[in-house]
């Protein structure tokens, strides 16, 4: 985690703790009878502040102005006013940012060390099952079958980790679903070598913060694979054909 998203946190787990606090705490607190001086003093500082006449106005007026800024995050505009020795109003959209954030991060911890480290397992134990399974089923109707799966475990043990080789059998198979995949954004919808229909490739682009690593591309795009893919039953016209498909 860079220094900037340890600050952001940070920031977003004390909003939260002080937020929580103060309407656990003072829930009848809230002041009522805000008087026109108050108001009148606060608008008199606005002089140390860039404002346009219009905008001053409307301060004036309302008590309070909206506008863009050129800002990204909370901390940009928090660490500004420190800088510039002016006091934060902490709105209440910041404890959305903040679970927003905390959710994020919770998600993003438990996907790299726990659920990527078990997938990459799975995809290995069933790539060797499927191969186990392929070898004695040569010669029969459920050769083709046995190879197709073979294939599905491969393509994704293969989104995992790019150094592993595929079984030479499946080997082409692979590397051109693969490269599908890896090319989503630019191939869009394409004919699947592997699954027989087409798929949207672009829906295997890494987006939020599985951009950020390659770890997290990896496990987005192999979770990805074993969510929408599947193989599509297509049973014979003639009952020989059916029953060849049941045996």
């Amino acid at each position: 985690m860079s220094g900037y998203e340890r600050y952001e946190l940070a920031l977003a787990v004390a909003a939260v703790a002080v937020l929580i606090g103060a309407v656990a705490v003072y829930p009848s607190e809230v002041p009522t009878d805000y008087q026109r001086e108050d108001h009148q003093r606060g608008t008199e500082e606005l002089e140390t502040f860039d404002l346009y006449a219009p905008e001053k106005r409307e301060v004036s007026e309302d008590g309070f102005l909206l506008r863009e800024s050129a800002e990204d995050s909370f901390y940009e505009v928090y660490e500004k006013n420190r800088h510039d020795k002016i006091p934060n109003f902490v709105t209440s959209d910041l404890v959305l940012h903040a679970a927003h954030k905390l959710f994020s991060r919770t998600l993003r911890s438990v996907e790299e060390d726990y659920l990527f480290p078990r997938l990459l397992g799975l995809s290995t134990q069933m790539v060797q099952l499927s191969r186990e399974q392929h070898n004695t089923r040569k010669g029969s109707n459920w050769e083709e079958g046995a190879k197709k799966v073979l294939a599905f475990f491969s393509v994704a043990r293969k989104l995992l980790d790019d150094n592993w080789a595929p079984p030479e059998t499946v080997r082409d198979l692979v590397e051109r679903e693969v490269y599908l995949i890896r090319n989503g954004r630019r191939v869009g919808v394409q004919g699947s070598p592997l699954a027989g229909y087409r798929l949207d490739y672009s829906s295997f682009v890494p987006r939020g913060h599985y951009q950020e690593e390659r770890t997290l591309r990896a496990y987005f795009r192999a979770m990805n694979w074993y969510n929408r893919v599947c193989f599509r039953l297509k049973p014979g016209r003639v009952e020989e054909a059916k029953r060849t498909g049941m045996e």
